[in-house]
């Protein structure tokens, strides 16, 4: 049997390249659940420089198609920084990610949100034309930097066909 002195070191990176991917994979499957949980964010989390936690939602489940609505997100800042509008923060549209169902796919911080305070985003949209069901779930992000904190939670709308349709 003839010995290879380079068959040690593909063994030993082959496997430093194994366990590399098995332990980078089970930590963002770790993050992924307790962020679909809905379980409270770890203590860590508030020292984080972008974090936020959803509040509440004002948001009806039953909408006309085609009809215009009045809806309002409330969400506290529980990161580091503050968030303006100068700065690109704003409230996205989810599932699917920046989505254009309602007219609109971000909406800009109303006013400066120091940490520790709340922001209600208070906004116009427009159902869907075509009678269905439909997600309605937000989440921050900074324009260009990143999405973070928690999604609202997804509130599935019921479009019906509108009155005037018939007409």
């Amino acid at each position: 049997m003839i010995r290879h002195p380079n068959r040690r070191r593909l063994h030993c990176s082959l496997f430093a390249s194994i366990l590399l991917v098995a332990c980078s994979g089970s930590s963002s499957n770790t993050t992924k659940s307790a962020t679909t949980s809905g379980q409270p964010a770890p203590a860590a989390a508030s020292q984080e420089t972008h974090a936020a936690a959803f509040v509440e939602q004002t948001v009806p489940a039953q909408m006309a198609a085609d009809g215009e609505y009045t809806v309002s997100v409330r969400m506290r800042n529980t990161g580091k920084m503050a968030w303006s509008a100068a700065d690109s923060y704003r409230i996205g549209s989810v599932n699917p990610l920046d989505n254009e169902v309602w007219g609109l796919r971000r909406v800009a911080v109303p006013t400066v949100v120091a940490p520790g305070s709340e922001v209600t985003f208070t906004f116009a949209l427009k159902a869907p034309q075509m009678p269905g069901e439909y997600n309605f779930q937000w989440r921050m992000v900074q324009d260009g930097v990143e999405w973070f904190g928690d999604p609202t939670p997804n509130v599935a709308v019921a479009v019906v066909a509108s009155a005037k349709a018939g007409q």
